[in-house]
């Protein structure tokens, strides 16, 4: 069943992830689409989380490679970075990075180092 702590999960995974450059906008349809509720559902669950403080509506717009867009969704407040589901999503990213760069970036290091 599809909670506030599986959405909250996903903004907080998604905010961390080292792939998105800063891109931490989620709109109500992918949250629908990824967690596979309905969009009322995940709505609904939003709504909550911005009531506690941990969301707050937003938007950004650019140019991505050669096409506009406009993104408007919901993002991480400083109180939602402040949670724990936040910390734990900090910290599985630290081991994913390290698992892949840890290595290389020692080896970096070292070399310029010496």
């Amino acid at each position: 069943m599809v909670d506030e702590k599986m959405v909250l999960r996903l903004y907080c995974r998604t905010t961390v992830n080292i792939m998105n450059a800063g891109h931490d906008i989620i709109p109500s349809t992918v949250v629908a689409d990824i967690c596979g509720c309905s969009l009322y559902r995940a709505r609904k669950i939003i709504k909550k989380l911005v009531d506690m403080g941990l969301l707050e509506s937003a938007g950004e717009g650019g140019w991505d490679e050669e096409q506009p867009y406009i993104m408007r969704g919901y993002r991480l407040t400083r109180q939602g970075r402040k949670s724990k589901q936040y910390a734990k999503a900090q910290w599985d990213e630290a081991k994913i990075c390290s698992k892949c760069f840890g290595q290389q970036l020692a080896n970096i290091r070292h070399t310029v180092g010496t």
